[in-house]
């Protein structure tokens, strides 16, 4: 591993001598650093890695630089990849003098910069990359965007676009379908994930994520199998757990031992965590 760092911190080195006449002359340059096999290093390795080449860069918070932490060789499930951004983000020392918000849409490609937080019903998001660049992305083209408070960069938010299916008013056999719409993850794994979702979003002072709806709207729990596109209504915020528990079984029902499971729970936020990491 040293010999690698070495390697990261030389060419580091480099790149920032041959700026300097450019910097002299009074250029604003910005660095970017991008440790490619990322998806395939210990993570212990590459916030060591990720360090080394910030304080040879010479970042500062004044003087910000640009990690991008890519899915290069995807070797995780989303989950996965999520926690590892979550683990560098806690523990770079230097993680107030770089900038990791970062947005993957659907073909792989990922980007950095800055997002108005959007609501559930969004379709268009506009984003203004670090350098410079402004995009205008369909809510559907976003496989995942993460979002944090620039004070409270240990606490990453995960929001995601999915379609689902819901009861109609007044029938719990007729189901309708709602068009995609914004949903804060809430737990993931191999089998299935779950996400809430309500109209607006934002992050207060305290960098934990809020969740609010309009007048006589609700917030709702939803349920959608790994590598399917529609998810499905499983539940209300302050709904009762006995109904909550048997959208959830009927939803998973090609599943009969993890429904047998299910059903000795109470479905609360903890139970869903421990369901999908079944």
């Amino acid at each position: 591993m040293d010999g690698i760092i070495e390697i990261a911190v030389n060419a580091a080195r480099l790149i920032r001598e041959l700026s300097q006449p450019m910097i002299e002359k009074g250029m604003n340059l910005r660095f970017e650093y991008s440790p490619e096999s990322f998806s395939g290093t210990e993570v212990d390795n590459a916030v060591m890695i990720c360090q080394r080449v910030l304080e040879e860069l010479g970042a500062t918070p004044e003087h910000k630089v640009i990690l991008n932490l890519p899915s290069t060789v995807e070797m995780s499930t989303p989950n996965q990849y999520a926690d590892q951004i979550e683990y560098v983000i806690k523990h770079l020392k230097s993680r107030d003098c770089a900038i990791l918000q970062k947005f993957r849409i659907k073909d792989g490609t990922e980007y950095t910069g800055r997002v108005r937080m959007p609501k559930s019903n969004t379709k268009t998001v506009n984003i203004t990359t670090t350098n410079g660049e402004k995009l205008k992305l369909k809510n559907t083209d976003i496989a995942v965007l993460g979002v944090w408070k620039k004070t409270h960069p240990e606490n990453c938010h995960f929001l995601v676009c999915y379609p689902y299916m819901a009861n109609k008013v007044f029938s719990t056999k007729k189901k309708k379908k709602i068009e995609p719409q914004w949903m804060s993850v809430e737990a993931q794994g191999d089998y299935v994930e779950f996400y809430c979702c309500s109209y607006k979003y934002s992050i207060p002072s305290s960098g934990i994520l809020k969740i609010s709806s309009v007048a006589n709207g609700e917030i709702l729990y939803v349920a959608r199998k790994t590598g399917e596109e529609i998810g499905q209504v499983i539940g209300y915020y302050k709904g009762g757990n006995k109904y909550q528990r048997y959208l959830l079984m009927e939803y998973l029902a090609d599943d009969p031992v993890l429904c047998e499971k299910l059903d000795l729970t109470k479905m609360n936020e903890e139970d869903r965590e421990a369901v999908a990491k079944q």
